[in-house]
Formats: structure tokens, C-alpha cells, sequence
């Protein structure tokens, strides 16, 4: 009975998944962990070994041992471990969400359905804030900034959640074979690019770019239909909120600009980041330097002097004093830096086998896309999701946030449940 329990706690649990994200990385996280621990207690009571009897889950297995080899010998080792030893709880997370999603055929339109609330509370909730300087709580909110934060509280992440949940959402629709798949996608995906667009959030708009890009190849109906309203929307926000607007794109622009003939990526800032964080690979480049040790290392003195040789002037210019921040900005310099090359080679590994699946189903749907399975459909859009999280042209988030993981991964458990499916 208590196993039952257990497993039905964790269903449920899922479903309201999309509104603990929304509320932070602490329910995220706990309830994360406890649908992975309860789940997992179930597959072994039903002696269901396929789930973790896998090349996925030894894969995972094998990332769990190195990034932990990496804080055996990191410059801080009780903030390395923390990370290290607790991503156990994201290999149970997603193996669960596979199990689940295969236990359960409802669960996939109940997250669906939980989904399409969230997109619409956060469009509702924007239009006050914008409007009226108040949120859906009641609780004022200063409608006139370039960056509309919405539920998230202090957090500017509102687009950066639309733009990896998008393609989960739409490969949800294919996951249950909703009858209204189109018309379902389309005005989410309108709304998607309204909420991003006033987020101020210029890595969510360009995860947007690359979501529309495959969807455009994949899902050829109502195209023009669906640029036109596109275009609306831009000119909406351009007229009642411009200085979205104009974050997103001119204040992109400035800061990209060569300085004193350096070359700059995204920003002044981001570019110390990235710089710092090679530099410290170089220092530590077999195991790297351990999880979270970027935010130490980057006070150094050797690597602020560095900095300064070729950006000294233009750091003086900023009032930038080092390369420092919580973590690079980049996913692929944080592995280097702080898992080193052999953890950079296994993630690297996993953005190379979704590439390539990826492609193939987009090559598949070009030969004659009608008689691609629902399977292969809601695969094509959970691929993206993780291509999108690990694409390595656009700045990113710390990639061992506990928020930022789990909101990464569970694409990652969608795919495995159609990838492990009985």
C-alpha cells in the first residue's frame, strides 16, 4: 500500500511540476528529489530493471563518478561535493520521469494541460504589471522596467523558462496525440514570444530563434499565419513597450562592439568571464578545478592581472576590476573549468548524440513528414529542449543550479521515456 503511495505521490507531484518551477529552486528541488527517491523505491519493488538496467543510466552513472573525482581533488572541497554528490538526484529524476510517463497515459496531457495554464497566468500576470504596476497577487510591481520578471520574484528567469519549456510543450502535444495539435502550438508559441520579448532576456530570444528555426522545418502548416502574428506581436510591444525592446536588441548591439580592437563576446563582462574561466582550465585541465570553484579562482590575482594585459583599458573604462561572477556564463567553459576535459568531452558527448538525432528526425520529416510516428514527433521537440539548453553559441546559466538542472533535464526524461518504452 505504502509503495502505492509512493508512486501516485510522484505523479502527482509531476503534474504541478511547471508551477514549482515557477515558484523557485527550492520546491523544485525538494519535490525534484523526492518524485527520483520514491519513484526509484518503486522500480525496485516491481523488480522494473529496464529503467535503470540501460546505456543511459550508466552513462549518467559515469558522469556521476568523474565530476566526483573532480572534487576529490577540487580547491573546494566541501562546496564541490555538495554539487557532486547530490546530482545522484537528477539521474533518479529523470529515469523516474520516464518510468512515469510510461505508467501513467494521462500524465503526459495533465502536465500538458498545467503547462498551458502557467504560460497563461505569467501572459495575464504581465499585462497587469504592465498596465496597472500590480501583479496577479495584488503585489505592486514596477511595470516600467525593460524586464519584466512576472512570478519569478527577484529572479530575471521568465524567459529563460518559456524558451527551454516551449519545445517541451509542443512535444508534449505529439507525447498524448492531442487531437488540436496546431492550433494548440500556435497560440502557445504566440504567447511564448510575447512573455520573452518582455523579459528583456536576449539568450531566452535567441533560444526562441532557434525553437522557431526547427519548427518551421518540422511543422510547415499556417507558416505565414504564424510569422504575420509574430510580426503583430513585435510591433505590440514595440508601441507599449519599447525599452524591451530596445534591451533586446540596440543594448545587444552596443555591447558587442570591439573595444581598443578587442574582439567581445556578448559583453565587456561576459568576455572577462569567459576568458577567466579558459585560464583556469589551462591551471587544472585533466579533472578541472571542481564544481562552484569558478567564483573563488576568479579573485586570484594571476588571473586578474592576465585580464588586464589585454583588456586593462577598457575593464578601467567599465569600472571592472576581474573576471569574476558566480559562474561563467557559458555551460561548455564551466565544464572545462571545473570538471576539466573529461568532464567537457561526456556532456559534449550527449549535445553530439541529440544533434545528430535531432537532424535525423528533421530528416525524415522532410522526406515525407506524415508518416513520422506521434513517437518520433514528440522526440524531434524533447530533442530540441536539450539542444537548446546545451547549445554553445549563447550565454548560460550556472549549469549545476539547482533551479536551472532540473528545469534542463526534464526534457532529458521525456526523451528516455519513449527512448526505454515497453
Amino acid at each position: 500500500m505504502k509503495y502505492i503511495f509512493l508512486i501516485n505521490f510522484s505523479k502527482y507531484s509531476l503534474i504541478f511540476f511547471p508551477f514549482l518551477l515557477i515558484s523557485g529552486p527550492f520546491f523544485t528541488d525538494l519535490i525534484g528529489s523526492v518524485i527520483g527517491i520514491f519513484t526509484f523505491l518503486f522500480i525496485l519493488k516491481n523488480k522494473e530493471y529496464e529503467y535503470l538496467d540501460n546505456k543511459f543510466f550508466y552513462y549518467f552513472i559515469l558522469i556521476f563518478i568523474i565530476i566526483n573525482l573532480s572534487s576529490v581533488l577540487s580547491v573546494d572541497k566541501s562546496i564541490s561535493f555538495k554539487s557532486s554528490t547530490t546530482y545522484l538526484r537528477l539521474i533518479l529524476f529523470i529515469f523516474a520521469l520516464a518510468f512515469l510517463m510510461n505508467h501513467f497515459k494521462d500524465l503526459a496531457k495533465g502536465i500538458h494541460k498545467v503547462y498551458s495554464l502557467c504560460f497563461l497566468i505569467l501572459f495575464i500576470d504581465s499585462l497587469l504589471i504592465i498596465n496597472f504596476n500590480i501583479n496577479i497577487l495584488g503585489i505592486e510591481t514596477d511595470g516600467n522596467n525593460p524586464r519584466i520578471r512576472s512570478l519569478f520574484d527577484d529572479e530575471e528567469i521568465m524567459g529563460s523558462f518559456i524558451s527551454r519549456t516551449l519545445p517541451l510543450y509542443v512535444g508534449l502535444t505529439y507525447f498524448y496525440n492531442n487531437n488540436n495539435i496546431i492550433k494548440y502550438n500556435l497560440i502557445i508559441i504566440i504567447l511564448a514570444f510575447f512573455l520573452i520579448l518582455i523579459s528583456g532576456e536576449r539568450a531566452a530570444l535567441g533560444n526562441f530563434f532557434i525553437f522557431l528555426f526547427f519548427y518551421f522545418f518540422f511543422e510547415r502548416k499556417f507558416l505565414t499565419w504564424l510569422l504575420f502574428s509574430l510580426l503583430i506581436v513585435f510591433l505590440i510591444i514595440f508601441q507599449i513597450k519599447k525599452e524591451s525592446i530596445d534591451r533586446n536588441f540596440m543594448h545587444t548591439i552596443n555591447q558587442s562592439m570591439n573595444l581598443e580592437n578587442n574582439v567581445i563576446f556578448f559583453s565587456l563582462r561576459h568576455t572577462l568571464h569567459y576568458y577567466t574561466a579558459f585560464e583556469i582550465f589551462k591551471d587544472y585541465p585533466i579533472l578541472g578545478a571542481g564544481i562552484k570553484s569558478f567564483r573563488k579562482l576568479c579573485l586570484e590575482k594571476k588571473y586578474i592581472e592576465k585580464l588586464k594585459q589585454d583588456y586593462g583599458k577598457d575593464m578601467n573604462e567599465k569600472g571592472l576590476i576581474d573576471g569574476c561572477n558566480t559562474h561563467p556564463h557559458h555551460i561548455y567553459l564551466q565544464f572545462l573549468s571545473e570538471i576539466g576535459l573529461i568532464g567537457f568531452l561526456l556532456f559534449l558527448s550527449i549535445f553530439i548524440y541529440i544533434t545528430y538525432n535531432l537532424f535525423i528526425l528533421l530528416k525524415s520529416s522532410f522526406k515525407n513528414r506524415d508518416l513520422l510516428k506521434n513517437k518520433d514527433s514528440s522526440n524531434y521537440f524533447f530533442l530540441l529542449a536539450i539542444f537548446i539548453s546545451m547549445f554553445p553559441f549563447l550565454p548560460s546559466g550556472n549549469y549545476f543550479n539547482n533551479w536551472y538542472i532540473f528545469l534542463n533535464y526534464l526534457p532529458i526524461g521525456l526523451y528516455l521515456a519513449n527512448k526505454i518504452k515497453r
